[in-house]
């Protein structure tokens, strides 16, 4: 079976300069976890992952699921959008659940104003 997530994985990992070390720090899991990723049928990639390693490499969902070409669809962040995300997946799970509290009583309040 041809694994086809895993393919793209390695590919937009390569063309970001990132190690397979580097993007399993990002993402919080081993190197080896992605090493399986890469090389293994997608059954061994949890579906929970996508989003993250989409975001960690700069690619859509869709994109990474081979539903739309990975060249038309690089996520532009800014510099200091990267160093928000980079401190929140630092950030311990006390940290993380305020923030996502803060962004939910944002889209309450931009809700209200509509």
């Amino acid at each position: 079976m041809r694994n086809e997530i895993g393919e793209r994985i390695k590919e937009l990992r390569k063309r970001n300069g990132i190690t397979q070390e580097e993007l399993a720090k990002k993402l919080g899991v081993t190197k080896g976890t992605v090493s399986k990723w890469e090389l293994s049928t997608t059954e061994t990639l949890k579906t929970s992952y996508v989003r993250d390693i989409a975001l960690a490499l700069d690619t859509t969902v869709p994109a990474l699921l081979g539903m739309e070409d990975i060249e038309d669809n690089r996520v532009e962040c800014s510099n200091e959008e990267k160093l928000v995300i980079e401190t929140y997946r630092e950030a311990d799970t006390q940290t993380k659940e305020m923030v996502k509290r803060l962004l939910a009583y944002y889209e309450r309040i931009n809700a209200l104003k509509k």
